[in-house]
């Protein structure tokens, strides 16, 4: 499982924009689903990389706002320039492609300081939603019940 944050400072600084970003630019892209990756993001090997099926929560301003699931795994690209929501052009080496199918929002409402405690006691190790990069969180039985819950 991977949790995403979105970023509010650099590129989504308000509901409408993160909200454009799933509902339209992503449908609109040359590749469907293309989610894009700044550099060092993401482990590119061993049991941490990115694998096609994975869960994924994305959260926006402490709170989780989407959940979905890999379509791909970790895509390196040398042609990775695109505009920010911002209309700055980004230097993004790698992408994934998100199972738009899978992408919803979640049933109810949970903040980071909840997916701390639940996501926590599930793995059996201290999870900090927080911090920087994506965090990575070993997929077991009790986790996907979870999940599918949402």
């Amino acid at each position: 499982m991977r949790i995403i944050k979105m970023s509010k400072k650099h590129e989504f600084p308000s509901r409408k924009t993160l909200e454009n970003y799933f509902k339209t630019e992503l449908f609109d892209r040359e590749i469907i689903g293309r989610f894009n990756l700044t550099k060092g993001r993401i482990r590119k090997s061993g049991p941490e990389a990115l694998v096609e099926g994975e869960l994924l929560l994305f959260t926006w301003d402490t709170e989780l706002v989407r959940i979905g699931r890999t379509l791909s795994q970790q895509i390196f690209c040398d042609d990775g320039y695109e505009k920010t929501s911002k209309g700055e052009l980004k230097k993004y080496p790698s992408y994934f492609v998100i199972d738009m199918d899978s992408l919803r929002v979640p049933k109810g409402i949970l903040f980071q300081t909840d997916l701390d405690n639940i996501l926590s006691k599930i793995s059996g190790r201290e999870i900090k939603t927080k911090n920087q990069g994506f965090n990575w969180i070993h997929e077991s039985k009790d986790l996907h019940e979870w999940f599918n819950g949402l």
